[in-house]
């Protein structure tokens, strides 16, 4: 039974937590190693998580910690930043995560003002991580008109994202 709650948490939040690690980290291998650590100490604590209060905030903090924790023990980086700048920069991060539910949901009903063949597009891109030249190989079109399109398409997504959010606003 825990583990099924446990389950239906973190996949319901895995993308927002990972979201932010991402933020944190910009090396994916690194983020997904380090998503892999949040969620071993996740499940370890489990158990001291309490029924009704946000998983992905709680999430989201132990994975602040293991992002410093990376930083702290990544002895190739170049770049160095003291626990101090860290936090800095995971707060900054978490105002962001406070309005994601909003973005999300204004990108999906965005989305669905597509045409059949954007959303293919966006989805080889972006949920299957296929690259432009794959992409250009499957549609049988040159690579250039791939990014053409993927732009003209993030440009309307944008577009409508902002609109959706002023009119929330306003209401």
């Amino acid at each position: 039974m825990e583990v099924q709650r446990f389950l239906r948490l973190y996949l319901a939040n895995q993308k927002r937590i990972f979201g932010f690690i991402v933020s944190m980290v910009p090396n994916w291998t690194d983020a997904d190693d380090i998503l892999q650590e949040a969620t071993e100490v996740m499940w370890r604590k489990f158990s001291g998580f309490k029924a009704g209060t946000n998983f992905s905030a709680w999430g989201i903090m132990i994975a602040r910690l293991q992002v410093l924790r990376h930083y702290r023990n990544c002895s190739s980086s170049h770049i160095r930043f003291d626990s101090e700048a860290m936090e800095l920069l995971a707060a900054d991060q978490s105002g962001v995560f406070d309005q994601i539910d909003e973005r999300v949901s204004a990108l999906e009903d965005c989305m669905k003002k597509l045409t059949d063949k954007q959303r293919y597009l966006i989805k080889m891109r972006y949920d299957k991580a296929v690259s432009v030249k794959e992409i250009a190989e499957i549609v049988n079109k040159p690579s250039y008109t791939v990014y053409k399109l993927l732009s003209r398409i993030h440009e309307s997504l944008m577009f409508c994202i902002r609109h959706k959010l002023r009119m929330e606003e306003i209401q």
